[in-house]
């Protein structure tokens, strides 16, 4: 992927987490493009995923930014000495000094050293199989996750997520999504796509 195809914010993103004592990496549609090394979108925003027991670290890492929680579909200011708890999984950060920036955590769920699905802590995945590396050697969320969450709403943006990636998933991560969706949400329209891709 070129330099010039990436989002300004993104560009950014290794030098802004730059010495971040904590695992994180590119969430949501960025995930996917940076796992397929194009662009095959338009992209609104930056998110980035950390787990939710480093989330104080975020105030020490951008110490001059202001940060937002999105509590019930609501903004709310997130103080510096407040643990958020599921099911609050979404922190927008932005700072107003040149250039104006802005990136959107979202916190996931960890036991020991397995990632887990906050919609559903029975479905699981070994961290080094749930953060990859992504073209330009970002870190990524493993696509197969990004497609997970993705699964809640049928809008055009994430089923062309879904189109654009289905047939790269390695097929270990294919299985593990359609088990994953099987067990969340049985009935997903996805599970006969994801039977006949091919490997």
């Amino acid at each position: 992927m070129r330099d010039g195809d990436l989002g300004e914010i993104l560009r950014q993103v290794p030098s802004l987490m730059h010495g971040f004592p904590a695992l994180w990496c590119v969430a949501g549609g960025w995930a996917i493009d940076l796992f397929l090394g194009r662009v095959t979108r338009p992209h609104n925003d930056v998110e980035l995923a950390i787990f939710r027991h480093d989330q104080g670290l975020l105030h020490r890492q951008f110490p001059d930014w202001e940060f937002r929680k999105v509590v019930a579909g609501h903004f709310a200011v997130w103080e510096a000495d407040e643990q958020l708890s599921l099911p609050i999984h979404e922190i927008h950060a932005h700072t107003d000094k040149a250039p104006p920036l802005a990136i959107e955590f979202l916190l996931n769920e960890r036991f020991a050293d397995d990632w887990a699905f906050r919609r559903d802590l029975r479905v699981r995945l070994p961290l080094e199989q749930a953060v990859r590396q992504g073209d330009g050697g970002l870190p990524i969320l493993n696509p197969a996750i990004v497609l997970l969450y993705k699964a809640k709403s049928r809008n055009t943006k994430d089923e062309s997520d879904f189109q654009s990636v289905r047939a790269a998933l390695e097929t270990d991560d294919r299985r593990w999504l359609r088990a994953a969706l099987e067990t969340c949400n049985p009935g997903h329209h996805w599970l006969p796509l994801l039977d006949t891709t091919a490997s």
